[in-house]
């Protein structure tokens, strides 16, 4: 066996391994995949808040400080997201936790939004960022990257 290879244990053949890892170590697609989707979450959110406070001028925003609570969270996001990566377990659980606060909060908006008719696209939007959520919440919860969390 050289450097770079292992044993596969059901098999007995020689296994590549990249950059030197263990295939225990190497990071599900799952979580590879639920991590970009929750980076595009995070990228609607913040093109959310820029198109508000450009709507609503950032001499009103600069001087509220309930307006600033956004990228505040925006920003906790982005860590969260990050130690999801570096996989830390209690990070993804924190996020799964906020997508289930994001659930709430959209149904109770976007239903709003529909029943006075105002912002159509916007609540469609917002259901389709809630649908990326809850599908990587799906792939978080996934033997295999369950496996990797606690592993780690």
């Amino acid at each position: 066996m050289r450097a770079g290879q292992s044993e596969c244990p059901d098999c007995g053949s020689l296994l590549a391994i990249a950059d030197g890892r263990s295939p225990e170590d190497r990071r599900p697609s799952q979580v590879t995949l639920a991590t970009k989707l929750l980076a595009g979450s995070l990228a609607f959110g913040t093109i959310k808040l820029f198109d508000f406070w450009s709507r609503a001028g950032f001499e009103l925003v600069a001087p509220n400080r309930a307006a600033w609570f956004g990228p505040f969270l925006l920003a906790l996001w982005a860590v969260l997201i990050a130690l999801m990566w570096k996989g830390n377990s209690w990070a993804r659980t924190m996020i799964i936790v906020a997508i289930g606060w994001d659930a709430v909060r959209t149904i109770s908006a976007a239903t709003m939004l529909f029943a006075i008719g105002g912002g159509r696209l916007l609540a469609l939007l917002s259901w389709g960022n809630l649908a990326v959520e809850l599908f990587a919440v799906y792939l978080l919860l996934q033997s295999e990257s369950l496996d990797w969390f606690r592993g780690r």
